[in-house]
């Protein structure tokens, strides 16, 4: 049954254009939001947009959104999870690290990882 479920790497900013294409999740502080279009600071502190599927309601600050990395600095958000104000977002980001860290990648599955390292930010 394992093996059924898509693999959706944890990213942030430094890492996201290696998964241009595909789904990842993304653990971020929302900073602000223009329509459709939220800006967040990934949990390494880079700028990242996500686009919002239309009408969605957003709750809290720090979230984890899903969907497929569109280019360098954006998501298309295809899920999210509302995590607690308190969330410790430089924890996660060790743990994003240690996933793609070269000496345990292979182990931790993130040596799937296609080395894409396009900065391309249009839409």
């Amino acid at each position: 049954m394992a093996d059924d479920i898509p693999f959706k790497p944890l990213v942030n900013a430094t890492f996201l254009p290696r998964w241009i294409g595909r789904v990842v999740r993304l653990p971020c502080e929302i900073i602000s939001r223009d329509g459709d279009i939220l800006h967040v600071h990934a949990c390494d502190g880079g700028e990242i947009e996500v686009e919002l599927i239309e009408g969605t309601i957003i709750a809290g600050r720090i979230a984890t959104f899903t969907g497929p990395a569109m280019n360098a600095r954006k998501i298309a958000m295809m899920q999210y999870m509302a995590m607690p104000d308190d969330t410790d977002l430089r924890s996660k980001n060790l743990v994003i690290e240690f996933f793609h860290d070269d000496r345990f990648s292979e182990a931790t599955g993130y040596a799937l990882a296609p080395v894409n390292v396009s900065t391309e930010t249009s839409t």
